[in-house]
């Protein structure tokens, strides 16, 4: 405000409005003294707001709800099976001695036996996937002295394999053990083909799908309408057949006798999906 308007007869200045917060819900407006009247301008309003967001938000959202469309809702699922392409196994090489230098010597020894006598067998390079020595030590508990006593080293040696001539498992498993070999691992098998297994799979679990809905769509009243929404459900891989271990008793029974003949199963690829479509009461255009 200029001094020569505060300065004009018969002006009043307006009184000054401050406000300040009492509580959430109230607002308090005070008017301050006039300086230039010396009356007291006073006025109080208060305000309550008790709206509640979210019941003015569900308030709208129901008035703009459309009413939802009768729908049928089915899954399907389906198998394929396929035979198997690749096995992998691995091979245990065990060798006890008093120290570890010695447990793992032993151990290098067996390897290489073993190693021999699976080359002879045919097994090629790249069929080997890896080796592993390791070496632990040995520990039993002493009753005189009620501690644990080392007793030696264990020295295990693990050759991993992986093949496509499934043909030859049943000599590679017969050489490693008349070598040398402590055990044979669980065999796994698996297909390299298994994506287009899946695949077919897939259709054959949305023919069922939609199957089942339109039998659902009849028996209800009306028949099946537009495809809205069609979904894979996710699946583990495909199962796979596994061969028991051998242990060396087993190896030293096999002795003299006949290979064993290692026919793996056909491997089942499994996929699933829901689908979604739109309901068509009888009489009501698709």
């Amino acid at each position: 405000m200029s001094a020569a308007r505060a300065e004009l007869p018969g002006w009043v200045a307006p009184p000054r409005v401050g406000v300040r917060w009492r509580n959430p819900w109230m607002l308090e407006l005070k008017a301050v003294r006039n300086s230039h009247s010396g009356r007291w301008f006073a006025a109080r309003a208060a305000v309550v707001c008790m709206l509640s967001c979210v019941g003015i938000l569900s308030s709208a959202a129901t008035a703009d709800e459309e009413p939802l469309e009768p729908q049928v809702v089915a899954s399907g699922t389906a198998d394929v099976t396929i035979a198997a392409t690749t096995a992998a196994f691995s091979i245990d090489i065990d060798s006890l001695a008093a120290s570890a230098a010695e447990a793992s010597a032993e151990s290098t020894r067996l390897t290489k036996a073993v190693s021999s006598s699976l080359r002879t067998a045919g097994l090629s390079h790249g069929e080997v996937d890896e080796s592993l020595l390791t070496v632990t030590p040995r520990w039993e508990y002493d009753q005189a002295t009620q501690r644990q006593k080392r007793t030696g080293y264990q020295a295990t040696t693990l050759i991993q394999i992986e093949t496509d001539r499934l043909d030859r498992l049943g000599a590679y498993i017969d050489a490693a053990l008349s070598a040398g070999a402590t055990q044979i691992s669980a065999i796994s098998f698996s297909a390299k083909n298994s994506d287009e297994a899946r695949r077919q799979a897939l259709a054959q679990a949305v023919s069922q799908a939609r199957a089942d809905a339109e039998t659902v769509a009849r028996a209800g009243g009306g028949t099946l309408g537009q495809l809205l929404l069609l979904t894979m459900e996710p699946q583990g891989a495909p199962r796979r057949v596994e061969f028991n271990p051998v242990p060396l008793m087993a190896a030293r029974s096999l002795a003299g006798e006949e290979r064993p003949n290692i026919i793996p199963s056909r491997i089942k690829v499994s996929a699933s999906v829901v689908g979604r479509w739109r309901f068509v009461p009888s009489g009501a255009a698709r």
